[in-house]
């Protein structure tokens, strides 16, 4: 019943709008022409990532200056969403450092949301130290990243071309989230 019920619906259909291949083979198989199917822009385009890391990395020393990033650090990188489960993240984070406690490691939290508020008081509560990097352009007067005990950067929502300048020179990418539906 329910693939008959599709069929009908899909025949008032002209075109549709979908996210990648696999989808647009399911709307063929419910009768829609191949030609009025077209793939959407709400992907990862892995080549644009690739491409701009290799670049990123050239440049390691002079970006790292630019956007205060630790020499070694996680990254977190989304909506700071309940969902997202950040703050486990940052719990484990706090018992990563305990458990070595001669580690240079940070973590980098890019991102914005509900849940920034929350997050940093749990820094707080596990002594964690909280770096604020949301401004554009960082004062090297404010901060020193280089010599600053292994803490959490918090660098606000970033723009689509800034994002590979973080996961390039990030030791590992964590996404710690209870769920995904959309891949953001």
């Amino acid at each position: 019943l329910g693939t008959w019920f599709k069929r009908r619906l899909v025949r008032m259909f002209d075109a549709a709008l979908v996210a990648g291949n696999p989808q647009r083979r399911y709307y063929e198989s419910l009768g829609l022409p191949r030609e009025n199917i077209f793939i959407g822009y709400d992907a990862v385009d892995n080549d644009y990532f690739a491409r701009r890391a290799n670049e990123i990395r050239t440049q390691a020393a002079e970006i790292r200056n630019k956007y205060d990033l630790p020499q070694r650090y996680f990254l977190s990188l989304g909506r700071f969403d309940a969902k997202k489960n950040l703050a486990t993240l940052i719990r484990s984070y706090r018992r990563f450092l305990d458990a070595g406690p001669r580690t240079k490691t940070h973590l980098v939290m890019v991102g914005s949301g509900v849940e920034d508020a929350n997050l940093r008081n749990l820094c707080d509560e596990l002594r964690l130290p909280v770096y604020n990097k949301m401004a554009l352009r960082i004062d090297k007067r404010e901060s020193n990243t280089e010599n600053s005990p292994p803490g959490v950067h918090f660098y606000g929502f970033r723009q689509i071309d800034e994002n590979p300048i973080f996961y390039a020179l990030a030791d590992a990418f964590i996404l710690p989230s209870l769920r995904e539906e959309s891949g953001a």
